[in-house]
């Protein structure tokens, strides 16, 4: 097989500052905030509610229906019922309609935004909501709803904070891109094999391994790390730093409590979404980080999943073939061979097919418009035990990593209290 030779430079993360957005004007000059985001938020929902639709599984009289009472909720609420569709979600919506004795009063954050949906349609200012996810999109909305003062709670819209929900979500979106040029960088390492002592004196015998395996070599990201914290394991703090991130991203969502916090949710969400962009490669081994990258951040566009599908969709594409805005035109170059010129996107075609031949069904294939995105069939992500946090804990003090991501998780969860007019 024709393999295209690619050259990355080192990976480097590029601070940004936030803008103030909580200081802008009400009014139209707001309005204007939602043309100027780097993301269609409204033209990624159509998207992928036609990809949704054309799977011939939903009913789309009842979601029709629902849409005029609570036009918030989101697609996959159709399919939750079927067994194709996250299972996890489904069982625990299905549990709790089962439930013949009273239900523990304590709840996961997970639970409580599925319990949000069939809420009565009073709750909402539905006038509002109407007009917001025409201009914002309804990932925005449902994200302002749920993280402003808890799922299923009645209260007034802001649209300022609308406006600064969907810049979280271009946080998030530089995040995907970050791990997406760690997962890129996986092509251009050897693979982890030894030689055949018989040619081990070949000239060419790298390369020769190098184009015969390089679909396994990436095939090596795609299944999940053992712990940075596993005793032994030769690890840097700041990857240590990030899979803890991750892993306390997935109890805020998943640990039952009497009451859940939405904004200790959020601040959780927003560390693993920093620790995945301030995140550089160490002198650990490469495939162990990379892993550690991408896995982080398929975890974290699986814990949003639930209440901004669209969008989740949409990253979980981006962060296997990017998007032709994140390329270096200097870091790709044609292979030709016997006068046939492999293209990027056929060599992402080829990749991704060796790839679906080792075993990996679930990943979405850009090639095929028809194809829909599978984020919804990765598993729900389950957190490591208490001793292994422990671990990561002690391995990741003194990271910068861990130190700069919380300081800006923490000025975010400033920021956006400042944005619903809530005291600190």
């Amino acid at each position: 097989m024709l393999w295209r030779r690619q050259v990355f430079g080192p990976h480097r993360t590029h601070f940004r500052p936030y803008q103030a957005l909580w200081s802008m004007p009400s009014g139209p000059l707001r309005m204007s905030t939602c043309i100027d985001s780097k993301i269609d938020f409204v033209g990624v929902e159509q998207k992928w509610q036609r990809k949704w639709d054309s799977r011939g599984t939903k009913i789309q009289e009842e979601r029709d229906t629902c849409l005029q009472y609570n036009p918030i909720i989101p697609f996959y609420m159709d399919h939750i019922r079927r067994h194709t569709i996250m299972g996890t979600l489904q069982s625990m919506l299905l549990s709790e309609k089962r439930a013949t004795t009273p239900r523990s009063s304590q709840t996961s954050m997970v639970e409580q935004i599925l319990a949000s949906y069939d809420s009565s349609p009073c709750d909402y200012q539905l006038e509002n909501l109407h007009t917001y996810t025409q201009r914002y999109g309804k990932d925005a909305v449902r994200t302002c709803i749920i993280f402003s003062q808890g799922a299923g709670t009645e209260f007034s819209i802001h649209e300022q904070s609308i406006v600064s929900t969907q810049r979280w979500f271009e946080h998030v979106w530089d995040a995907v891109r970050v791990a997406h040029e760690s997962y890129e960088n996986t092509k251009s390492y050897p693979p982890l094999i030894p030689p055949d002592l018989e040619t081990g004196n070949d000239p060419d015998l790298t390369d020769k391994i190098i184009d015969f395996d390089m679909a396994r070599i990436q095939s090596f990201v795609h299944v999940p790390p053992a712990s940075p914290g596993t005793p032994g394991m030769d690890t840097d703090r700041d990857t240590c730093a990030l899979w803890l991130a991750s892993q306390e991203a997935i109890l805020a969502m998943t640990r039952k409590s009497k009451a859940v916090n939405p904004h200790v949710v959020r601040s959780r969400l927003s560390n693993l979404i920093f620790s995945i962009i301030y995140y550089e490669e160490g002198d650990s081994s490469c495939i162990i980080e990379c892993g550690v990258h991408y896995h982080s951040a398929r975890i974290l566009l699986s814990l949003i999943a639930p209440f901004a599908p669209s969008f989740a969709e949409e990253c979980w594409t981006a962060l296997h073939y990017g998007r032709d805005q994140w390329r270096d035109p200097d870091a790709y170059e044609l292979y030709e061979e016997d006068d046939t010129e492999i293209t990027l996107a056929c060599y992402e075609d080829l990749l991704c097919e060796d790839l679906m031949e080792h075993g990996y069904q679930d990943l979405p294939r850009q090639s095929d418009p028809d194809t829909l995105s599978t984020i919804f069939a990765q598993p729900f992500p389950a957190p490591e035990s208490c001793e292994m946090i422990k671990s990561l804990r002690r391995r990741s003090a003194g990271s910068i990593v861990k130190r700069t991501a919380r300081r800006e998780a923490k000025n975010d969860l400033q920021r956006w209290k400042e944005s619903l007019a809530i005291s600190p």
